[in-house]
């Protein structure tokens, strides 16, 4: 599997966000150029609001653009935004750009499986066999996903997350750090399970879910 898919055409990469997770996948993008033996200079920015952006700007070496000088025609999309909601309604505003996929080369991913467009998965993941990821997930630094298992869109891990294997989880669905699941749960959309809790049963009702075993703390439905 490719570890920078993105059709550039020649184009710069432009990384919507100044974040840290938007400063962590600059690193692997310099990481996936070094594997690569290529050179990245000029090769990649940032993008933030026009009011937060001076002359000149830098971050770790990389120039920053305003929102107000971005040209879809001129470059490809990184949308490195660690929160899924946001990063969701940050989508819709790029909606019809291309998007690049960015996989670091530490990540080892079955030939068998499948990771959606837009995606960033970082450093020491481990990705099973007949894995299906949606698009724009972040599966974060030593997160390993089990074999079989169903992933939508917006998915998103902290670092050391475990995922057993045939579990199907819905659209924006955000694990914690140190989070884990049983095998062969069901998780649907809008969930949040916080640091360090363990899922062992299905979870229909969206919500955040804390503890071990994890139990719903808060229920998106309610006012």
């Amino acid at each position: 599997m490719n570890r920078l898919l993105c059709n550039s055409f020649g184009r710069q990469l432009c990384i919507i966000g100044t974040g840290g997770c938007a400063r962590e996948t600059y690193s692997y993008i310099k990481d996936i150029f070094l594997s690569q033996k290529e050179d990245i200079t000029d090769k990649v920015v940032f993008l933030d609001k026009d009011e937060l952006v001076k002359d000149g700007m830098q971050i770790m070496d990389c120039r920053v653009i305003k929102e107000s000088g971005f040209d879809r025609d001129k470059y490809v999309v990184v949308l490195a935004i660690g929160d899924s909601r946001i990063r969701e309604k940050v989508f819709a505003k790029y909606k019809g750009c291309d998007f690049a996929t960015v996989i670091h080369p530490t990540a080892m991913i079955s030939e068998y499986s499948k990771v959606g467009n837009g995606s960033i998965v970082a450093p020491n993941c481990v990705i099973g066999p007949n894995v299906e990821i949606g698009d724009f997930a972040h599966i974060n630094i030593q997160t390993n996903i089990g074999h079989d298992c169903r992933i939508k869109d917006f998915f998103t891990t902290a670092y050391s997350v475990n995922i057993s294997g045939a579990c199907n989880i819905g659209n924006t669905v955000y694990f914690g750090t140190n989070s884990c699941i049983k095998q062969g749960i069901t998780v649907c959309d809008k969930v949040i399970i916080g640091m360090g809790a363990s899922v062992v049963k299905n979870i229909t009702v969206c919500g955040t879910y804390i503890g071990c075993p994890a139990k719903l703390l808060i229920n998106k439905n309610t006012p």
